[in-house]
């Protein structure tokens, strides 16, 4: 039982490893871009930059939250179970996405056109984030979360 309870410790540290490690390079990239490299001019679809950063941001958190993970757990099944939360968690967030955008991705109450001084926090809640992005997201999260385990030597995942 003990095992049980470290390994899902083990990946509840590493998910929130990957969360904070995302919080922290969104502040970084929102600091280096801004509204205006952020989003696409006077729109709140997201820009190719920003795309691009999120796909790397997501692929290193994954990374970090694998390798914290499996330091952590005793054995393979901390990885497994944190391969489960970010599959089941980047699932809901996609089908969120696709709830509020469609399968074109365009949301259904347009927002009306991006002012240029939005603040980070009113950019993330009203963003419009490709569908594709949203899917790739947790395949990455799986990608990034064994990538980051196999790079501790100790672990058997």
């Amino acid at each position: 039982m003990q095992s049980l309870a470290r390994n899902i410790g083990a990946a509840v540290l590493g998910w929130l490893t990957m969360a904070v490690v995302v919080t922290v390079f969104n502040f970084v990239a929102w600091a280096v871009l801004g509204a205006d490299g952020a989003f696409r001019p006077g729109s709140w679809e997201v820009s190719w930059s920003w795309s691009l950063g999120s796909i790397a941001i997501a692929l290193l958190a994954a990374i970090a939250g694998g390798l914290v993970c499996s330091k952590i757990a005793d054995g393979p099944w901390g990885v497994r179970f944190l391969l489960v939360i970010v599959v089941v968690l980047g699932v809901i967030v996609a089908m969120g996405n696709m709830e509020m955008t469609g399968l074109e991705g365009v949301a259904d109450a347009d927002p009306g056109p991006r002012p240029d001084d939005v603040g980070m926090f009113e950019a993330m809640s009203t963003a419009q984030q490709p569908v594709w992005v949203t899917w790739l997201i947790p395949l990455l999260g799986v990608v990034g979360a064994i990538l980051g385990s196999r790079m501790d030597r100790s672990a058997n995942a």
